[in-house]
């Protein structure tokens, strides 16, 4: 992933207030991304869709073991041609 995405992701997510300005300046335990992927989401993709859950669930949350979707991953190139789209990364 190239370091405009990441620094792109850090600004969206200090303006957003999910990061504070303040305390990025005096903490020491600075949190930072990793890793960013991407996955293709496929008529296949393991997923929640409204018409595999009752109609009774209002909200729903899962992980994914990643690991069994790595056909649905997509290249960092095309990921950044993705974001690129929405006016993200560079």
């Amino acid at each position: 992933m190239g370091h405009a995405v990441r620094r792109d992701l850090d600004h969206r997510l200090l303006m957003s207030g999910y990061i504070d300005a303040e305390s990025q300046e005096t903490r020491s335990d600075r949190l930072s991304v990793a890793e960013v992927e991407g996955y293709e989401v496929r008529e296949a993709f393991p997923r929640l869709t409204r018409e595999t859950v009752a109609r009774a669930v209002i909200a729903a949350e899962y992980r994914l073991d990643t690991s069994a979707a790595m056909q649905y991953l997509m290249t960092p190139e095309a990921l950044v041609r993705l974001l690129a789209r929405f006016g993200m990364g560079g």
